[in-house]
């Protein structure tokens, strides 16, 4: 979850807005965490999962290649979208354990 703020902290400009929004249906819990940044740079955004992929003059383009296997691992999903109204949008959906 932090890295996934902090990216969005940094991709927001001063005055943006982040919006962290839980849920669960009993069997899914629902995480979506949307910013008011610039958005995913890509034809399809789901490619900044990818190890080494970065847009930033620093890191190593690890963060969330790591966030995406932390997923996987707990047999759960991320994905990642721009928002209509600008902005990126990425949203976690795990199993509820039981």
């Amino acid at each position: 979850m932090l890295n996934l703020i902090q990216n969005s902290l940094d991709a927001t400009p001063t005055g943006g807005a982040i919006t962290i929004r839980t849920g669960s249906d009993g069997e899914v819990i629902n995480i979506t965490i949307s910013d008011t940044g610039v958005g995913i740079d890509e034809e399809d955004p789901n490619v900044i999962f990818e190890p080494f992929y970065t847009t930033k003059v620093t890191g190593f383009g690890l963060g969330l290649a790591i966030v995406k296997k932390i997923i996987k691992d707990h047999n759960g999903m991320i994905r990642a979208a721009n928002r209509e109204e600008g902005g990126a949008e990425f949203v976690i959906r795990l199993p509820v354990p039981g």
